[in-house]
């Protein structure tokens, strides 16, 4: 019963698809880290609404 469960934890679907996009962008990227990081950071600029930063960490630790 223990192996099932384990083995269930690790198809979990939702881990899938993150494996799956990162290994979209790594391939994007040629597999150069820097490069990586650079379209990383690229999609910051452009987005900032969809990451958060240590400045949202530390405000909600700051109201709890």
């Amino acid at each position: 019963m223990k192996t099932k469960v384990k083995k269930d934890i690790w198809n979990d679907p939702i881990v899938e698809e993150v494996r799956k996009a990162g290994e979209e962008m790594a391939r994007e990227a040629g597999y150069n880290l820097h490069k990586l990081c650079e379209r990383l950071r690229k999609s910051e600029r452009r987005h900032p609404e969809r990451y958060s930063s240590s400045q949202h960490l530390e405000r909600a630790e700051s109201v709890h």
